[in-house]
């Protein structure tokens, strides 16, 4: 793990892509292949990019990986768009909040951030979490 990720985020300074990638690639390295991956909590967040950020970061990313670091801290599995590899569709992730038999999830985390509610993939989701009756 990186010292960026060891030592934490000055929220200050912009997020770089080197740093949003080494953040999915050390939550990806967590679990094992996606496809059998469903588990019980989803978290959804907006990147939210602020006017210095790099294009594709955000400040969502990054409370998005304090909340999922939190959860497995706790040895509790949890699935967000970070989990999702590159060259995936995105609605990977809905097939596990109701899309598929598989789907194990019952709560949905919702990060509440600026770009969230200016993301039709994220109203998406909650929409989603709320026809299958998440908490």
């Amino acid at each position: 793990m990186s010292t960026f990720l060891r030592n934490g985020f000055d929220f200050s300074k912009k997020i770089t892509k080197d740093e949003a990638n080494e953040i999915q690639q050390y939550i990806q390295s967590r679990i094992g292949p996606i496809v059998k991956f469903f588990p019980r909590v989803m978290i959804s967040y907006g990147t939210s990019p602020r006017p210095n950020d790099e294009d594709g970061t955000g400040i969502g990313i990054l409370y998005a990986f304090w909340v999922i670091q939190a959860l497995l801290e706790r040895n509790i599995d949890c699935f967000s768009g970070l989990h999702v590899p590159a060259g995936t569709d995105w609605e990977t992730y809905l097939l596990r909040i109701s899309g598929s038999w598989k789907s194990q999830a019952v709560i949905l985390i919702v990060i509440q951030t600026e770009g969230l509610y200016k993301s039709k993939a994220c109203l998406r989701e909650i929409e989603a979490a709320i026809k299958a009756k998440l908490h």
